[in-house]
């Protein structure tokens, strides 16, 4: 029983001379309560003794304050950091604070989104699929829209192992050994369609109606499309 009387009476002493605050904080503009805003006890020497975080209406208390003189500071992400004071209350005094913070802009660093356009038609046709697994050459809308050509059969010029002559496409590993031989033509698909005597039946497409174009030789060309022929397959995909 002396103990806890002597326990009881140390306390009271420890918090004879202990002050309080109580207070609210809002945003300026809008006048709501602000949660989540620390609230700081800095003492003289700028050390904080004491810290609490407003609730959901933006209400704080903080008892047992003993220092003689001291300031209060606030701190909230996206919003003006404040420092009031200095405050000299008497024993047992509670201060009560209605404290207005003003919102800052959030400087944010520049974010660069870059992406590869995809297009509909050509991803169901698994044009990128093979593209991807790089077994041939592969050219679009893109590669040769700025280039001026006047007929369909100059989007093959500059391909690797294509020979380009007038109106017909081969491949050099597959050209004839004399001018009285002919070369294997390659199988022309347009569309996914075979097209019959494919390399002379494509002169009436305009560069400007492909969308892209897939170019293999014999050895590497899909299965479903080379047919076993040496000639070599091109894929034309139309817009």
């Amino acid at each position: 029983m002396q103990k806890t009387f002597i326990f009881i009476l140390f306390f009271l002493q420890l918090n004879l001379f202990s002050k309080t605050i109580r207070g609210i904080v809002i945003d300026v503009n809008t006048n709501k309560p602000l949660k989540d805003v620390v609230v700081m006890i800095i003492d003289t020497s700028n050390a904080v003794r004491f810290m609490q975080m407003t609730d959901s209406t933006g209400v704080f208390v903080i008892t047992g304050i003993k220092e003689n003189k001291f300031n209060v500071r606030t701190y909230r992400y996206g919003y003006v950091s404040t420092t009031t004071g200095p405050y000299n209350l008497a024993s047992h005094d509670t201060l009560k604070m209605l404290i207005r913070l003003e919102a800052t802009p959030l400087e944010m660093k520049e974010i660069v989104i870059t992406a590869t356009r995809i297009e509909p038609y050509l991803d169901r046709v698994h044009f990128y699929e093979r593209k991807k697994m790089g077994m041939g050459h592969y050219i679009t809308y893109k590669d040769f829209k700025n280039r001026g050509l006047s007929s369909v059969y100059d989007i093959f010029r500059g391909i690797p192992g294509l020979i380009v002559s007038n109106n017909s496409v081969f491949f050099a590993r597959y050209s004839s050994a004399s001018m009285d031989e002919s070369s294997p033509q390659p199988l022309i698909y347009i569309d996914g369609i075979l097209v019959p005597n494919g390399i002379d039946n494509i002169s009436w497409l305009s560069p400007e109606s492909v969308l892209a174009v897939e170019v293999y030789n014999s050895i590497n060309a899909p299965e479903e499309y080379s047919r076993g022929v040496i000639g070599g397959v091109i894929l034309i995909w139309t817009k």
